[in-house]
């Protein structure tokens, strides 16, 4: 991904400058684009502080340090990424499907007789959709997102059985 502060921040850097960040998880993702960025930057002869994490490449042991939580970084967004994949297996072994639900979809499972009478407050045209943002509680952009069509096909149900 492309991030024009940081190619900005590239671009302006100048021998014997010293680049401070608050936190080294901010500047960059990754062992690898953390390494090839210092890499970068001692090439240009600039120094790197973070200030959070006591780096400071100005000494041997600074860069160790640097070095030792960039892995330790990559480690945990590794083991991060490993206990989602187990997580979101042991669900699926129990039925959970991942993926968009519809407040339908969802209120069919949790609270069918809520979704009822959500519908049915769906067709009733004196409904606003704020109405029904105070009456259930969801957001009337949720409300619109999932509901959209349904109201439109209640209302023009209702509206063929006026004409009849």
């Amino acid at each position: 991904m492309k991030r024009q502060q940081l190619e900005w921040l590239k671009k302006s850097l100048a021998p014997g400058d010293t680049l401070v960040v608050w936190k080294l998880d901010r500047l960059d993702h990754g062992v690898g684009e953390l390494n090839s960025f210092m890499a970068m930057l001692k090439k240009r002869d600039v120094n790197f502080v973070s200030l959070n994490d006591q780096i400071d490449t100005r000494t041997a042991m600074g860069n160790f340090m640097f070095h030792l939580l960039a892995s330790l970084a990559q480690l945990e967004r590794d083991l991060t990424a490993e206990r989602t994949r187990a997580g979101m297996d042991a669900a699926r072994k129990r039925g959970w499907h991942p993926g968009p639900q519809t407040l339908v979809q969802r209120l069919e499972k949790e609270d069918p007789k809520q979704l009822k009478a959500l519908l049915k407050d769906i067709a009733d045209p004196t409904m606003t959709w704020r109405g029904l943002h105070k009456k259930y509680g969801y957001a009337v952009a949720t409300l619109r997102r999932h509901l959209e069509r349904e109201r439109k096909e209640a209302l023009a149900k209702l509206a063929a059985d006026d004409e009849k």
